[in-house]
């Protein structure tokens, strides 16, 4: 083995597929199965139900309007009632109707047409942060905050009376579809932010986006619990394509009927700085919870039998609920503070310390086991005086971390990312070639996801070059590791990469410039605060323009580093204050006022820098 511990860096995503490794069951090989209840990332419809979602979506586009106001934020909405012109959407999109004092719009894709929104009705389970704080409490009132996730998390909208009838509307899942879910082939159709215009100029029509996908995990609870009782398992982890703006969105069967309503894609930073998304939603019976707690039910061109809708769980106090709500609050902060340690103060053992505790507390927290296995491969990656058996038990156990992560999350490639990083390792470590072979299978069927950013492909270029390099094959060693810095120039750990591989042929040329690029590069990057990886609609940094990937560098006139440092800043104003960011768009240095609601201004954030 040529290839030093050093350069086996954390390089994660995907490459083209190659001839090699091809009688491999990648699925098979991170665990996830249908029997594990898990499928890999990249799973896809079979050719006859594609054809039947996009007929469905072409015949059902009119039905899909893009909702909220011009001056505040957009998601998507769906009809759910011609007659009486009722929409489906998010709760959380839904209060962007209070945020814009009540001047909420409606424009169906396919036209130009504008409506108004009328009435909001909230789900009684809605659950908001009170006030700002770290309090979670039921309340449908948007004044007390903005919304927490883990909860039904859905409104509906009737539009005024003014413009033409509606001519499209969707019917919900039956209870049959409702129970299996999983595995099912589903489509989305909304307004994601990365491909459509906050609004349309006047006389503009808009139009919907369409991805399909599969439900790749078993239904859970709103705490990710598989566990639950089956009434209360409303929560839908799938891999289509998806962005902001497609919160409120129909997720959709092949037979036409809508068995979620897309609530969020989460956003997680790796440790190369790459962002993935995690598609959810909820199940739509939780709609029929809403319409007959509102009495809508018959409003609705469905019957709806409210003995078999269950309320309490949403209308009683539950202090058990409150209880286990207040143990994922302290599990959360544990995790958070991980994170920092690991990523940001390299103190692997205090992480692993952190992770150890939230584990104890909720045993099934997907992050915690990420940061986890990081961490143990960190511990390695920086001890080369381990010994060897000592050595292939450690990653052993961080194996097994990452493919619970996997299995907890089959909708963040993170997951078989992660696997293969362990893995490579192990493989290294051992001699066992066979490693190498498993994870080029599993590596090329990521390829085939459309999740994928040219970051990521870079670094997946730098992996499959290391693995090359440890299996021989030094021609495409060097093909790959040139592709990895053509993708990504300015990536200071692939050109350092590239370098050692030079390095170790003994080309101490082409070594020596790889390292004086990478000395280059590294003098450029200044450390300088928080990157937006998350924006909540209706919150204070959505209201002063914000966007993804915006950094934020100091508030009011305060240097702001880490989460920490952010939350102190925000905590002191009193009303509006400076903020200092760098443009995602163009590195300039901006001046923004912002006034944060209650210490919050709605957005999730990590440590990152920037070039000058």
């Amino acid at each position: 083995m040529t290839t030093t511990r050093a350069t086996l860096i954390a390089f994660l995503i995907a490459f083209p597929a190659t001839v090699r490794a091809q009688g491999i069951d990648a699925g098979e090989a991170l665990g996830q199965t249908p029997a594990s209840g898990s499928l890999p990332f990249w799973s896809k419809p079979g050719a006859e139900a594609g054809k039947e979602l996009d007929q469905v979506a072409r015949l059902n586009e009119r039905g899909v309007f893009q909702v909220g106001s011009p001056k505040v934020a957009t998601g998507t909405a769906w009809v759910i009632s011609k007659k009486h012109r009722l929409l489906v959407t998010d709760a959380h999109v839904a209060d962007a109707g209070h945020a814009a004092e009540g001047k909420m719009i409606a424009v169906p894709s396919g036209t130009a047409q504008v409506y108004s929104v009328a009435k909001i009705w909230y789900h009684p389970g809605v659950r908001r942060y009170f006030k700002g704080g770290a309090i979670s409490v039921r309340s449908m009132d948007p004044k007390d905050g903005e919304i927490d996730p883990h909860c039904p998390d859905l409104a509906v909208l009737q539009l005024a009376g003014d413009g033409p009838d509606l001519s499209v509307e969707f019917s919900l899942a039956t209870p049959d579809e409702w129970g299996s879910l999983f595995s099912q082939p589903v489509a989305i159709m909304g307004f994601p932010g990365h491909d459509t215009q906050p609004w349309p100029a006047f006389g503009e029509k808009v139009a919907a986006t369409y991805h399909a996908g599969v439900v790749v995990r078993r239904l859970t609870d709103f705490r990710d619990r598989p566990g639950a009782p089956p009434a209360e398992l409303q929560l839908v982890q799938y891999n289509m394509a998806n962005w902001e703006g497609f919160s409120g969105a129909p997720v959709f069967l092949a037979s036409g009927r809508v068995g979620a309503v897309h609530s969020a894609a989460r956003t997680v930073k790796g440790p190369g700085g790459e962002i993935a998304s995690m598609a959810r939603g909820i199940r739509s019976d939780c709609v029929l919870e809403l319409l007959v707690y509102h009495g809508l039910q018959q409003k609705v061109p469905f019957p709806v039998d409210k003995s078999k809708v269950a309320l309490d769980r949403w209308t009683k106090p539950d202090p058990q609920a409150d209880e286990a709500r207040a143990v994922y609050a302290k599990a959360t902060v544990l995790v958070n503070e991980s994170r920092r340690l690991l990523f940001v103060n390299l103190d692997y053992q205090g992480a692993l310390e952190k992770c150890d505790a939230a584990l104890e507390l909720v045993p099934d927290y997907a992050e915690a086991y990420y940061n986890r296995a990081s961490a143990i491969h960190a511990v390695w990656l920086h001890s080369d005086g381990m010994p060897r058996e000592q050595a292939i038990k450690s990653l052993q156990r961080a194996l097994v971390e990452a493919t619970k992560y996997a299995l907890l999350r089959p909708t963040d490639p993170q997951g078989p990312f992660l696997v293969c990083r362990m893995s490579n390792g192990i493989a290294w470590e051992s001699g066992n070639q066979s490693l190498y072979e498993t994870n080029l299978a599993i590596l090329n069927k990521l390829f085939s996801s459309e999740n994928l950013s040219d970051h990521q492909r870079a670094e997946g270029y730098a992996l499959r070059g290391n693995i090359f390099d440890n299996t021989g094959d030094k021609e495409a060693a060097v093909r790959d590791w040139n592709e990895s810095v053509r993708l990504w120039p300015e990536g200071a750990e692939l050109y350092d990469g590239r370098g050692n591989f030079w390095q170790n042929m003994g080309r101490y040329d082409l070594a020596q410039a790889d390292f004086a690029k990478a000395r280059e590069i590294r003098a450029k990057r200044v450390e300088i605060g928080m990157k937006i990886t998350e924006l909540k609609e209706g919150g204070a940094a959505k209201k002063a323009k914000l966007r993804l990937g915006d950094m934020i560098i100091s508030v009011g006139g305060n240097r702001v580093r880490n989460a920490d440092e952010l939350i102190a800043a925000l905590s002191k104003a009193k009303g509006p204050l400076e903020m200092v960011i760098i443009n995602v768009d163009d590195g300039r240095r901006q001046t923004i006022s912002i006034t944060p609601e209650a210490g919050r201004i709605g957005v999730a954030v990590v440590p990152a820098d920037y070039m000058k």
